[in-house]
């Protein structure tokens, strides 16, 4: 009958294995209660929250076009199918991304059911703009005029839509007259708002992109009209016939002023696509009021003034074209500075799920006996893996408010390097603090009760210790990514408390330059206004 291999206390044989197990079990399902805590925070929230018509009604507004197509065509049948009177921004939202096959109808059918909403108007008439149908646009826009809120806007709008209803050798008077009742009303410009929900936040790239697409439409019947005056204007001046042109032209420049912003309500909505149309339509009158000027000897006078007014225009819209070249990187640039904490989250997950796993691995090629796991850890090793998690989750922290700073802040670098270089010392330590710790075999030879065959007991306790080694090592992992899953966890809560939504809505989260836009329209305001 073969002896019992000998018992090395030092190395962890005779430990409180139950207890050890309990120790372990508990600690994994604290692990997985965090993980399913969080997941049934962020399903609730996102599918639980609202209705399912609702639910899907959010997500199809932070969708592209195809995608979010077919999910509003599937609300808007849903919603007639369970209400009499269907939801009308539901239509409405239908409507802005139809098939142009298609959108004619959905148009017709949210102007039928919300036939007060002027914003919803504006955009119907823009459609019908678009389409070539500009009486059916000009009764649209001239509805939109007269509904709540007051809005400068439609009107505008309307004398475009009159403009291109017009014959080339029409009389443009009554289109120009329009702007001049517009210009003296002293309401405010207002655009439609894209389709959103109030649990979104309206600061993001996503909103700012649907917002900017939004002026863009209701932006091209003035270009349109901006083309057919300067010609008509440009034609009559050269063959001599001034008219009223020059007290004409100036009240056009009053309309390219005020979507500037120069003298505009204070509530009116401004950007760099206004003051962009703004400053070409300035620039196109200035050219005109030259040649008149031209043809008045008695006003050479003015001419250093109106080289002076050029310079301005030239200047602003330098700096226009500088933004939006600069937009879409500037844009790139702070998505990836969102984005950071994801990587570094999806790598440290990776490296330490793998290090446990070859850990396990190298155990059990080892024949370690899981009675070397009630071994007790040592205070450093506890300080060490609490230290680095909390570091982490420091890190993790400070990267949800780093999202504001400038481009290029040194933070984001900054963090990357403690970073890895924390995970890279809490892994190096990970691997070779139990050699340094466990006892020699020597040292636990010379004191083990049973002393047969030195070099047959210096070989058990050789391997007795190299068990010990890994299943401290495999032990340390498995703490070290449980707890780093825990940190995430925490992570997430603390982002959806702070910024209102979760770390993987990247486009909501991200720059739309909304402040440095409206600092840009500011300063062009400031530099025309002196």
């Amino acid at each position: 009958m073969s002896a019992d291999p000998p018992r090395f206390e030092a190395y962890g044989s005779g430990g409180d294995y139950a207890g050890a197990r309990r120790m372990r079990r508990a600690f994994r399902y604290a692990v997985l209660a965090c993980l399913f805590f969080t997941f049934a925070l962020f399903f609730s929230e996102n599918y639980l929250r609202y209705d399912l018509l609702e639910t899907q009604y959010i997500m199809s507004v932070t969708l592209d076009q195809p995608s979010a197509r077919a999910i509003l065509r599937n609300v808007v049948l849903r919603d007639s199918e369970q209400n009499e009177r269907p939801t009308p921004r539901y239509l409405n939202a239908l409507a802005e991304i139809e098939e142009v096959d298609a959108m004619a109808e959905a148009y017709a059918a949210a102007y039928m059911r919300e036939p007060n909403n002027a914003f919803m108007v504006i955009n119907y008439g823009c459609y019908l703009f678009h389409e070539g149908q500009y009486r059916e646009a000009r009764e649209r826009f001239r509805e939109a005029g007269i509904l709540p809120p007051n809005n400068a806007l439609p009107r505008y709008l309307e004398a475009a839509a009159l403009a291109h209803s017009l014959e080339d050798d029409a009389d443009f008077s009554e289109v120009l007259t329009l702007i001049v009742r517009t210009n003296n009303s002293g309401d405010p410009i207002l655009f439609p708002e894209p389709p959103w929900h109030q649990s979104l936040p309206k600061y993001g790239y996503w909103y700012m992109k649907r917002q900017r697409e939004i002026i863009d439409q209701c932006l091209a019947p003035l270009y349109r009209m901006k083309s057919r005056l300067v010609a008509r204007a440009q034609t009559q001046i050269d063959s001599g016939q001034l008219q009223d042109w020059s007290s004409w032209l100036g009240s056009v420049e009053n309309m390219a002023a005020r979507l500037i912003g120069v003298g505009a309500a204070e509530d009116s909505m401004h950007s760099s696509a206004t003051a962009q149309f703004g400053l070409s339509l300035k620039q196109d009158i200035l050219a005109l009021q030259t040649q008149i000027l031209e043809l008045q000897p008695r006003y050479v006078a003015r001419e250093r003034n109106i080289e002076e007014r050029r310079q301005k225009l030239e200047a602003a819209q330098a700096r226009i074209y500088t933004f939006e070249n600069e937009r879409d990187d500037r844009i790139a640039a702070h998505q990836a500075l969102v984005s950071q904490p994801h990587y570094l989250v999806f790598h440290t997950c990776l490296i330490l799920a793998l290090a446990y796993l070859l850990a396990c691995i190298a155990m059990r090629l080892a024949g370690a006996s899981l009675n070397t796991r009630t071994m007790q850890e040592i205070p450093v090793a506890r300080t060490t893996l609490i230290g680095g998690l909390a570091l982490m989750a420091f890190l993790l922290m400070l990267s949800i408010f780093m999202r504001q700073a400038n481009g290029e802040t040194l933070l984001p670098v900054v963090i990357n390097t403690l970073w890895y270089g924390v995970l890279i010392l809490m892994l190096i330590f990970g691997l070779f603090y139990p050699a340094v710790w466990l006892p020699t075999p020597r040292q636990v030879v010379a004191h083990a009760p049973v002393c047969d065959s030195g070099d047959s007991m210096l070989d058990d306790a050789r391997s007795a210790k190299m068990t010990a080694w890994l299943s401290f090592v495999v032990r340390y992992y498995g703490i070290l990514l449980g707890g780093f899953l825990i940190v995430v966890c925490f992570w997430v809560l603390m982002h959806r408390m702070v910024e209102s939504l979760y770390p993987t809505q990247i486009r909501l989260l991200s720059t739309g330059l909304y402040e440095e836009e409206l600092r840009l329209v500011q300063q062009i305001q400031h530099m025309l206004g002196n």
